[in-house]
């Protein structure tokens, strides 16, 4: 192999280096963890506790929300509404009322009609009824010889209405308790079609135990029935509705089911079933998907009132062009008022008229527009999981932090866009919610098990730097003897009284104070604290306090003098080092200070008017973190007697064993019994405050403390 072959080989290996940090001890045991945590979720998406069902039907009403519903409304409601009931009375009406209804119907040429209704008791209002009461009760005689026998017997007149038109009577299965079982409904006449290689033992239907019927002169009377049962989920909602039920070994269908079949004159249908249970009803053309037990996922148009509605009263009194409207359709006879409850809860509405649930689910059949969940579904979703937890556990394992971050997102929304691809263009139901569990759960434990590795191999390091800084005692002398350390460091003038102090908590540190005059009248002063410890902190310090003696002069504010400074520290600064900074110039003749905060703790204002208080006002970030910063001039006015004290965050921040820190209230605290003492008195005693809250514990950060009291103002 030529030399340049080689060479190409190894750049494209160190770039994959780059990326996949494969066979660190560190990645293999987060790859480790990572299936462990994978095989957790796979059996909990077997278990499918309730909770994560609920959240799967709500993941399922977003994706039914987010796609539109293509085929014009077919069925037809014919609804005894809040109208209806205002104009003719509350229910029950009298049967021959329902019987006008319903032969008004049967005239216009319906093509089906089913009829949502449930007459499992006689009429009340019946004349026979009626003179049977009034005999009884008040000993009255009713004379009926003169009225036909089928108008004495409201039943009897339904009854005859019922056998001349095509009417599906719908009827309730119980599976519990007792119930009408005096003759069974009508059973649906079926082929059944094995998928190859299966050999079911037997169908997993719902199994009735007895029906809720209409009276027997109506069931006689009747050549198709279809029963009522809706099957809600466990949080309520009808997202599906069992189209087949058994009972006494035998299957009948639902009253949308028996209402399109008697529609397009379907004798017979073939039901397709497996060894996992009921797979599809072939209603000749059309295939019917269905789950296990014989559901159909209901694909909702959207909210209540989807179809065409004819108000009841409308359609007795004439005012509904009948023919135009019902001829040749598939007509449901149901109400929608409130009081008759009637109602469910839909993905789409709270309360949906239970008509209109048969409805929807004809003009699913009529449309051979469905939704399905297949059988295999959930062994997809098992799959994905799987090869979901597989991924995220390899990327957080030997990818870099930006792709271990990306990653997750990216495999969220992908799944996202997968299961919507497949509602929108194959009509299947694939839930993401075990697949994004397992992302985002591998993803959080992996990350704080992969940041706590991190900690550790910190920790490790920050030991070996601790073992290399004990050798580091001479820097620490050179680096004290930079800062001042004569006080007080002006003998010759009593315009101002300053003393400051300086504790590194290591062998060198990245703390700073300076204090100089200017000219004659005027007084630069300063504090800082370098972002780091150690050798390369007090380097930094040096040349920031440097910087700041020797441009001082030649600045025209301290703001200006701080932006200088910032962009010459980030010139050439590889360890991305930076200092907050506070910079002040006070005016022996008026009291002004000029000052510039770059990131630094607030100063403390010793004021005989305002007490003692902390100044605020920053102008602007840390010094030394990115160039062409800008920052602003601040400034306050200092009377005789009136004082600054400043500190680095090795006060505020120091701690003791249980980590509690010294705060900044605490130091405010300490100042305000110390208004009248001198800056030596104030930083001694503040330092002994700082230690005995600290205690023994170790000092946690360097600790740079100045105080400067203005004693008067200097005269021309």
């Amino acid at each position: 192999m030529s030399s340049k072959r080689k060479n190409f080989i190894a750049s494209k290996a160190d770039k994959y280096r780059a990326l996949f940090y494969i066979g660190s001890e560190t990645g293999k045991r987060i790859f480790f963890y990572g299936a462990f945590l994978t095989l957790l979720f796979l059996c909990l998406a077997l278990y499918n506790p309730s909770f994560f069902s609920y959240l799967e039907n709500k993941l399922y009403d977003t994706l039914v929300d987010s796609v539109e519903y293509q085929g014009p409304p077919l069925p037809l409601i014919v609804d005894i509404d809040e109208k209806s009931l205002a104009a003719l009375g509350q229910w029950p009406w009298p049967r021959y009322q329902i019987a006008r209804l319903l032969r008004l119907i049967s005239d216009a040429g319906a093509a089906s009609i089913g009829v949502d209704i449930l007459f499992p008791e006689p009429d009340r209002t019946s004349l026979n009824r009626v003179k049977q009461a009034l005999l009884m009760e008040l000993g009255i005689r009713l004379n009926l010889d003169n009225i036909p026998y089928q108008f004495r017997d409201n039943d009897v007149y339904l009854s005859n209405t019922l056998i001349q038109g095509p009417f599906i009577l719908g009827y309730k299965f119980f599976f519990s308790g007792t119930g009408n079982i005096s003759k069974a409904p009508v059973p649906l006449d079926l082929i059944f079609l094995n998928t190859p290689g299966s050999t079911p033992k037997q169908i997993s239907l719902y199994r009735a135990k007895g029906t809720i019927e209409s009276l027997p002169e109506f069931s006689k009377s009747m050549d198709g029935a279809g029963f009522v049962n809706v099957r809600p989920d466990a949080d309520g909602v009808i997202r599906r509705m069992p189209l087949l039920i058994e009972f006494n070994g035998k299957i009948y269908p639902s009253l949308a089911l028996a209402s399109v079949m008697k529609a397009k004159d379907i004798q017979k249908g073939v039901l397709k079933v497996s060894d996992t249970g009921v797979e599809a009803l072939y209603l000749d053309d059309t295939k019917i998907p269905l789950g296990p037990k014989g559901n159909l996922l209901i694909r909702y148009r959207g909210k209540k009132r989807s179809f065409d509605y004819i108000s009841a009263v409308d359609l007795l009194n004439g005012q509904v062009d009948v023919r135009k409207k019902i001829a040749n359709r598939v007509v449901f006879v149901g109400t929608s008022a409130t009081g008759l409850k009637d109602s469910y809860t839909t993905p789409f509405d709270t309360l949906f008229p239970g008509v209109e649930v048969n409805a929807t689910v004809a003009d699913n059949i009529l449309n051979n527009m469905f939704l399905s969940r297949p059988a295999w579904s959930r062994g997809v979703e098992i799959f994905v999981t799987l090869i979901s937890g597989v991924l995220v556990s390899f990327v957080l394992a030997f990818s870099t932090p930006l792709i271990s971050l990306v990653f997750p997102g990216l495999g969220v929304l992908c799944l996202w866009i997968g299961a919507l691809a497949m509602f929108k263009t194959a009509n299947m139901f694939f839930s993401p919610l075990y697949p994004w569990i397992t992302l985002i759960g591998c993803f959080a434990v992996l990350s704080l098990l992969r940041f706590r590795m991190a900690e550790k191999e910190s920790q490790k390091r920050a030991g070996q730097i601790h073992r290399i800084e004990s050798e580091l005692n001479v820097a620490r002398e050179i680096q004290m003897g930079v800062l001042p350390k004569v006080f007080p460091p002006f003998p010759d003038q009593d315009f101002v009284d300053l003393f400051a102090d300086y504790i590194p908590a290591r062998e060198v540190g990245g703390d700073l104070y300076d204090f100089f005059f200017m000219d004659e009248d005027h007084l630069c002063f300063t504090i800082g604290d370098v972002s780091d410890k150690g050798v390369p902190a007090s380097l930094f310090m040096v040349i920031t306090r440097t910087l700041i003696k020797n441009m001082a002069s030649f600045c025209s504010s301290p703001a200006d003098l701080m932006i200088r400074i910032n962009n010459i520290l980030c010139m050439d600064n590889p360890r991305a080092l930076f200092v907050t900074l506070f910079i002040g110039i006070l005016n022996l003749k008026t009291g002004k200070v000029t000052y510039a905060n770059g990131g630094h703790n607030l100063p403390v204002i010793f004021s005989a008017k305002q007490g003692i208080i902390f100044k605020r006002g920053i102008s602007g970030p840390v010094v030394g973190a990115m160039e062409e910063l800008v920052y602003t001039d601040l400034s306050f006015t200092l009377e005789p007697g009136d004082g600054i004290f400043l500190y680095t965050d090795g006060v505020t921040e120091a701690m003791d064993k249980e980590k509690k820190v010294f705060s900044d209230d605490q130091l405010l605290q300490v100042c305000s019994g110390l208004g009248k003492k001198s800056p030596t008195q104030i930083v001694g005693a503040v330092l002994s405050q700082v230690k005995l809250h600290v205690g023994t514990a170790p000092q946690s950060d360097d600790i740079a403390i100045m105080m400067l009291r203005f004693c008067k103002f200097k005269n021309n």
